[in-house]
């Protein structure tokens, strides 16, 4: 896994700018968490990505929550633009 800092590097050497850079993964921690309780709760929503993603899909929750806790993955989100 490469730091958020080298995408940051990378992008403002092919030419963008303003690059700012947000850590998601506390915000979707707390997505899965929040969708694993509904469903231990048996009040899943009837539509959604579990209905989607099928049988597995709180399998997949808890594997990527726990997989973003744990520092195997982390997500980001980068805004930039490339000047004209």
């Amino acid at each position: 896994m490469q730091p958020p800092e080298r995408t940051l590097a990378l992008l403002e050497s092919a030419g963008f700018a303003d690059l700012r850079i947000e850590h998601t993964g506390p915000k979707y921690i707390a997505a899965y968490a929040q969708i694993l309780k509904l469903a231990d709760e048996g009040r899943l929503p009837r539509l959604g990505l579990h209905v989607i993603i099928g049988p597995s899909a709180m399998e997949k929750a808890f594997n990527s929550k726990r997989n973003i806790e744990e520092g195997r993955t982390d997500l980001i989100q980068v805004v930039c633009h490339k000047p004209a």
